[in-house]
């Protein structure tokens, strides 16, 4: 699902963006009707590439991933707001030669200043607090692996299943959705998934259906950590 979300939003963002910078070059060969209907179809596109992408964040496992979808889309909304104050439509029409309604198609530069402050003001704020979860998650994950004592967790051999590429990085490494197949533990055998930070160097010792070594909290079955011979992520 992830996977046809990204190509959706890819195909959906690259139509759009050539549909909307083809508009100067065919405005004069076009009747002005036709290039505003191409832009309205770019521009749905684009919305289209935007809703996708938010959905395919929602839709990750990993939280963090998750929680990045808050400022994404209070910014997206935020920006249209602001598009919308400052006429943004009105002065497209205007580039293609279009009639419109009275009044200049850009606002005037006090007006246009008393217009959006405020709703600047709004943009940073609210990033700023949609991004409180995110950086409490990453804080909380953070200690959490820190304060871990590996002496008193059950060491497993495992099966690596699956290992997805995610869109984050963390210091410049990548981000691993892994999934497990654990044969034996706690008398049941099962599959658990968790999200990793992997270094580069050690990717290649990642490979599908490998046995690999887990460190399982006894008390919590989906508490896991590979062990690596570069030490335990």
């Amino acid at each position: 699902m992830q996977k046809k979300l990204r190509v959706m939003t890819i195909i959906s963002a690259i139509l759009g963006a050539l549909l909307i910078a083809v508009l100067p070059l065919v405005k004069t060969f076009v009747p002005g009707e036709i290039a505003l209907a191409m832009m309205k179809v770019g521009g749905g596109l684009c919305l289209v590439a935007m809703l996708t992408m938010i959905l395919g964040l929602i839709l990750n496992p990993s939280w963090i991933v998750k929680l990045i979808a808050l400022p994404v889309s209070y910014v997206l909304i935020m920006v249209g707001v602001i598009l919308n104050r400052v006429q943004v439509y009105r002065l497209l029409k205007a580039m293609l030669g279009l009639p419109i309604s009275s009044g200049n198609p850009l606002l005037g530069s006090e007006v246009a200043i008393d217009s959006i402050a405020p709703l600047m003001w709004l943009l940073h704020g609210g990033v700023l607090i949609m991004c409180i979860p995110l950086i409490l998650v990453v804080m909380k994950r953070h200690g959490k692996r820190k304060n871990c004592n590996f002496d008193a967790y059950d060491t497993v051999e495992g099966q690596i299943r699956m290992v997805t590429e995610t869109q984050v990085r963390i210091n410049r490494k990548r981000m691993y959705e892994i999934t497990f197949w654990v044969p034996y533990h706690a008398g049941e055998a099962y599959e658990v998934s968790k999200s990793f930070v992997v270094p580069a160097h050690i990717l290649h010792t990642l490979a599908i259906g490998s046995m690999v070594t887990l460190k399982i909290n006894p008390h919590k079955k989906k508490d896991v950590y590979l062990v690596t011979a570069y030490g335990i992520l």
